[in-house]
């Protein structure tokens, strides 16, 4: 039995402990949060203790770090130096300088996983094995539009950035998985945010270009503009084009034709959504992977500070106006807010 704990209390910490009430072998102890009566609220409804979030690492083996982004980095690394292992939620952190001391740890030996539950979904796996066989890609285009959200619009900047920094960082790992060791060398990026709106301190919709090494190139639209949900993909090799939706139709189409659907792993577990969008193979697997000591996770910290360093770059790009080189050579202190407003 795996013992878990939640350092968060939000939307997404609820998303984890209804996980872990529905898989069996993982049993959720305990629930901190810098909110003692959420926290207190989300421990009693699964039957777990609320603690102070100072007190998690010794109530479990794996600690998932899912509160706010400025949070991550020092709850993780509170975490392992306690011998426990971390599973840090995306975005990983709100600086590439809290990124780096995660990454640090990890080559030093603890155990930190990077959730970006997209890249567990069994029609994202389908794609990434369709897509290897299809040759080199040379245009990739994911777009994704929802309704806003609360928690990005403090006027301070204080959560890390927009739109792009909280939803885009999922399709972009996707797309950086996609171009493999193909990395790209730049990104532009260009955002819209509505005054007097509920997003009026960030952006609302980012439009990023990247330049991979190879020469092929990627776009990404993220919007809270939009009442119905949309999550696409696409790409374009030289003989071959492949498409994956996720919302609101979950498909995959390579050459226009629906491929057959991947079959259920875990039937029984409702709602379906859990195991469409990755959420119950990515603790499945990360859970077991960090039960063992010697088993590196599929996704480190130094995944997450690679969508993290474009993140920087297209946020650097938008307050210049100018195409940013990657990897990401500017301040790694700031976070992409600032770096969006020419904050230092």
């Amino acid at each position: 039995m795996a013992r878990f704990a939640l350092a968060g209390s939000g939307a997404i910490a609820a998303v984890w402990a209804q996980l872990l009430s529905v898989l069996d072998g993982h049993q959720l102890e305990a629930v901190g949060s810098r909110d003692p009566a959420r926290a207190d609220g989300l421990a009693k409804a699964f039957s777990a203790r609320s603690v102070d979030v100072t007190e998690l690492a010794g109530t479990a083996d794996i600690v998932v770090v899912a509160g706010a982004p400025a949070t991550h980095a020092g709850d993780a690394l509170q975490a392992v130096a306690a011998g426990a292992a971390a599973i840090v939620e995306a975005p990983l952190c709100t600086t590439l300088a809290d990124a780096d001391a995660l990454v640090a740890a990890a080559a030093a030996g603890a155990r930190v996983a990077y959730a970006e539950n997209l890249l567990f979904a069994p029609l994202v796996r389908e794609a990434l094995h369709r897509a290897a066989a299809l040759g080199p890609i040379q245009y990739l285009e994911a777009r994704v539009a929802q309704r806003p959200s609360r928690r990005w619009s403090r006027a301070d900047g204080a959560w890390g950035g927009g739109v792009l920094f909280d939803l885009g960082v999922h399709p972009l790992a996707l797309m950086l998985t996609l171009g493999g060791a193909d990395h790209p060398v730049s990104v532009r990026a260009r955002f819209e945010r509505r005054p007097s709106s509920l997003l009026d301190a960030v952006e609302d919709l980012a439009v990023v270009e990247l330049q991979f090494a190879s020469g092929g190139r990627g776009s990404l639209t993220v919007s809270t503009r939009e009442d119905t949900p949309q999550w696409d993909l696409q790409l374009a090799t030289r003989t071959s084009a492949l498409r994956l939706e996720l919302l609101p139709d979950p498909h995959l189409e390579l050459h226009g034709v629906d491929l057959p659907r991947p079959p259920r792993r875990f039937p029984g577990v409702e709602p379906d959504q859990l195991e469409t969008f990755g959420y119950l193979d990515q603790l499945w697997e990360t859970g077991r992977d960090l039960a063992v000591a010697s088993a590196a996770p599929w996704l480190g910290a130094a995944f997450g500070r690679y969508v993290l360093d474009v993140i920087c770059g297209a946020y650097r790009s938008a307050g210049t106006g100018e195409a940013e080189p990657l990897p990401f050579r500017g301040p790694r202190a700031l976070t992409p807010w600032q770096l969006w407003r020419g904050i230092s």
